[in-house]
């Protein structure tokens, strides 16, 4: 928790240093293009492949050493605005034990991301609902929580381009799922 909150202050305090020239290091906003005959796009955002590590907790006596999730995110804005709506879906499927873990998360948030103004990487913390259809064994249920996440993406090319991420993301339901972290890589496209 207090990683979140020490990057939601970066990020909000991030405005107020700048370079030598006088502009911003951060920006929440893509900088507006100067050149003639040159257009901004009206919408920016990132789309990625994830994969992630989760790290859930005991079931009785089968504990999941190293499960994996795989799913893919999309986050995407008007150029004007700072907070950017989030649509996810992670899936897990392992078996430790002789007991079957199947989970379907599909979560919904908002993402407020900043950007290194003369170094390709961003930084960004997101948070919203998340929902969960999961079985663990012969129990089966769905259940609504939330997540709080962190990250960060190198950009491969100018504004648009591959992106690489890294992030960390803290998610808590109210069922035998009940609360995990996990870390997650992506791979995907800015716009």
């Amino acid at each position: 928790m207090r990683a979140i909150l020490c990057c939601l202050f970066l990020c909000l305090t991030a405005g107020c240093a700048s370079t030598t020239t006088g502009e911003p290091t951060w920006t929440f906003r893509p900088k507006d293009t100067n050149k003639i005959g040159e257009t901004t796009a009206k919408y920016t955002g990132n789309a990625d492949v994830v994969v992630s590590f989760p790290d859930f907790d005991d079931f009785g006596t089968t504990e999941f050493k190293s499960p994996e999730s795989s799913g893919f995110r999309v986050s995407a804005r008007q150029r004007n605005w700072y907070v950017a709506p989030e649509l996810g879906l992670m899936i897990t499927d392992e078996t430790e034990g002789g007991v079957e873990l199947s989970a379907t998360e599909l979560y919904l948030g908002g993402r407020v991301q900043a950007s290194l103004t003369e170094l390709p990487f961003s930084f960004y913390a997101s948070g919203g609902l998340s929902y969960l259809d999961s079985e663990v064994g012969p129990n089966a249920d769905t259940s609504t929580g939330y997540y709080f996440g962190v990250g960060s993406y190198v950009t491969f090319g100018d504004e648009h381009g591959i992106t690489a991420g890294l992030g960390y993301r803290l998610v808590d339901h109210d069922w035998e799922l009940n609360e995990w972290s996990e870390v997650l890589f992506s791979l995907g496209f800015s716009w």
